[in-house]
């Protein structure tokens, strides 16, 4: 049985799942989709994600009916996620026509038209998952939804287009870029010194010594896909916009608004650099505005296609935020 606290979370993915579907920049979908190679049985698809979470980009596949034969590599570092990623994803087989072959509950297999798309779940930490031994041939696409933001870029961007093949395709989504906005305002001075505060700790997270996030990481995409050896065929942006209509907020996302309000009281807690005070005034408005259907969230993202090509870069070339201190 999940703990509260995995369980909210996974409502908190599942929650945002419409909001990302109206957000994923329809250009640079639509360019991706088109620049997918085909497949056939005897040479399938290999799609490789990173930090796929409970499963929803790899539904998005499906709906978008650009899999036939293909071989994906779902990697998560919990577990937990992963399970779920292959409930929701043996349901949507079932409600969509597939037959579902296969009790390894690492893997799930969905047969439709003669076609047969397989899904590995593996759960591994993307780095040391990275840094593994794999037979040939590499992957054709890498996927990362939300994902480039909760790392340190250079190091994991090197370390994944290690593992393409040349000419492979790059689909890099929802990347944050540095705006944070609440309306309505309370007091502008004040919004803007917390939206610095909630940047500042995206900035500044680590783990295991290495730095683990950015704030802007859309605009250093840019830069980094080039460093990597990746040539970026389109980009576009992806921003968040949540706000009520008159039947109120669609689908789960009132809960998704509460995880934000919940995830920036704790940033204002943690960092105690704001009036503690003023904070949690700040957080029970925003609380009441959710609660009166008033509360507007918008975020800047960025989305991003690209393709390998060119030389590699070699373990000189890569950012010194490599070394951990």
């Amino acid at each position: 049985m999940l703990d509260p606290s995995t369980a909210r979370f996974i409502r908190y993915l599942a929650s945002k799942k419409t909001i990302d579907d109206r957000s994923l920049n329809a250009h640079v979908s639509r360019s991706f989709r088109e620049a997918l190679p085909s497949s056939t049985s005897q040479a399938p698809l290999r799609v490789l994600e990173a930090g796929a979470g409970i499963g929803t980009m790899i539904e998005r596949l499906l709906d978008w009916e650009v899999l036939s034969d293909s071989v994906i590599t779902a990697v998560d570092e919990q577990d937990d996620l992963l399970v779920e990623a292959r409930r929701r994803l043996s349901r949507y087989g079932e409600t969509h026509g597939y037959d579902i072959t296969g009790s390894d509950p690492t893997s799930l297999e969905l047969r439709r038209h003669g076609h047969l798309i397989r899904i590995d779940f593996v759960v591994r930490e993307i780095l040391d998952f990275a840094g593994g031994r794999f037979d040939l041939p590499l992957w054709d696409v890498l996927l990362a939804h939300a994902f480039l933001d909760l790392v340190d870029l250079p190091t994991t961007l090197t370390a994944l287009t290690g593992l393409l093949r040349d000419s492979a395709l790059l689909y890099l989504t929802i990347n944050f870029d540095g705006t944070t906005l609440f309306l309505p305002e309370i007091d502008p001075a004040l919004d803007t010194a917390i939206e610095a505060l909630y940047h500042k700790t995206m900035d500044e997270r680590r783990r295991d010594g290495y730095l683990s996030g950015d704030s802007r990481t859309g605009r250093k995409i840019f830069k980094a896909l080039p460093s990597a050896g990746a040539e970026i065929l389109d980009a576009g942006a992806s921003d968040w916009v949540v706000f009520a209509s008159e039947s109120g907020y669609p689908a789960d996302e009132k809960f998704f608004l509460e995880w934000i309000l919940n995830s920036h009281e704790r940033a204002l807690l943690e960092r105690g650099e704001l009036d503690l005070v003023r904070s949690a005034e700040w957080i029970a408005d925003r609380r009441r505005q959710l609660e009166n259907d008033e509360l507007i969230y918008i975020t800047h993202q960025l989305d991003f296609l690209a393709r390998m090509a060119g030389a590699r870069p070699t373990g000189s070339e890569q950012s010194s935020s490599t070394t951990p201190s």
